[in-house]
């Protein structure tokens, strides 16, 4: 077992996802020292995000080394502590759907010097911050086809591709940020989550002899231009089905297609998730696993089980509540369990998976 502060070496990628029950971040190391840090949620103590405390804890200069910072989408599980990573990695290019790239997005971000409108704590915030660190806006915006960056090797290159959203689905996020505005007078209260989520980014990272595939939170839709049903009618090189993957929204049944295994994956890839823990449903459930388990013997989460039983201080209040609500008293997990890949970035070497922190196979 690898010790767990040691860096990759240059020639390693590594993929490192980090998740409690409510909350995610990837960060990869993609060649020489150079890191990708995509999405973002808090370590244990709740102020500090993950990804500097990983990558710092490790020795990494993260002022130096972070050259992409990326917003899958505005969901609060997915964007706390953003801004934090922005404004550390100050070498790093900010990139994000492109649909905030309107007009109605710049309104709501101006509803924020009037607190009565939206609240301190939504997504809208987080990325209010970002906008104001990078004062220009986002330095490339995400969508379907779009490579974000492409760097050249000595008889190689390594590409970052966006597979979504589609533009469709772009025109129909303009038109729901635009009814928010109508609804000023009512209170803003935070960005407005579509469900199904189309708007989510996926990302495709592109190794020479592999390829990492990133869902994001996308969902399906029965619209043949609406989330995956775009991303899989795509033209896609025939070399870019991925052998590792990042399971859309949290192993749900409504972000599964059996296409992205049958036609964007390797047969039993390396799979990964991070739990969802909010409300009476926790994802995914029992059969989201067995599922996800007919399709690969490699499957990993972050955290199991999402939640533990809470220090039972009050009896009678606790027997109370379990008669009403029909289960025990549980709580979230603060600390994020770590799954991290790696493997060589050229050659024939296998993924090597450690678990950390209380991330386990299926």
């Amino acid at each position: 077992m690898r010790n767990r502060l040691a860096q990759p070496k240059e020639d390693e990628v590594e993929v490192s996802l980090f998740g409690p029950g409510y909350g995610e971040c990837a960060v990869v190391h993609l060649y020489a020292g150079e890191w990708l840090v995509i999405d973002s949620c808090y370590g244990e103590d709740r102020k500090t995000p993950v990804a500097l405390n990983y990558l710092q804890n490790i020795g990494v200069d993260v002022e130096q080394a972070v050259k992409w910072v990326i917003a899958t989408h505005w969901h609060d599980d997915h964007i706390k502590g953003l801004a934090q990573v922005v404004n550390k990695a100050t070498s790093a290019k900010f990139a994000c759907s492109t649909a905030l790239k309107c007009q109605e997005f710049c309104t709501l971000i101006a509803t924020m010097d009037n607190f009565s409108l939206v609240e301190e704590s939504s997504g809208i915030n987080e990325l209010s911050e970002i906008l104001e660190i990078k004062d220009r806006g986002p330095d490339q915006w995400l969508s379907e086809n779009s490579c974000f960056f492409r760097k050249s090797l000595s008889d190689s290159t390594i590409e970052g591709h966006a597979l979504s959203p589609a533009a469709a689905t772009i025109t129909n996020g303009h038109r729901e940020i635009a009814s928010m505005i109508a609804k000023q007078k009512n209170g803003i209260k935070r960005l407005p989550s579509t469900n199904p989520n189309h708007l989510s980014v996926v990302i495709q990272l592109v190794f020479p002899n592999f390829a990492v595939l990133l869902g994001g939170d996308l969902q399906k839709d029965t619209q043949p231009d609406q989330g995956w049903n775009a991303v899989l009618k795509l033209e896609r090189p025939q070399n870019w089905q991925s052998d590792c993957y990042k399971i859309p929204h949290h192993g749900s049944h409504n972000g599964h297609d059996d296409r992205i295994w049958n036609e964007m994956l390797y047969p039993s890839p390396l799979s990964m998730l991070t739990p969802w823990v909010r409300g009476s449903k926790d994802l995914p459930t029992k059969d989201d696993v067995q599922r996800i388990k007919a399709k690969t013997d490699k499957l990993f989460t972050t955290v199991w089980p999402p939640r533990v039983s809470a220090r039972r201080k009050m009896p009678a209040i606790d027997r109370e509540m379990k008669a009403i609500a029909g289960k025990k008293q549980s709580a979230l997990r603060n600390k994020p369990g770590h799954i991290r890949a790696r493997r060589k970035i050229n050659g024939e070497s296998e993924w090597e998976i450690q678990l950390l922190d209380g991330a386990r196979a299926l």
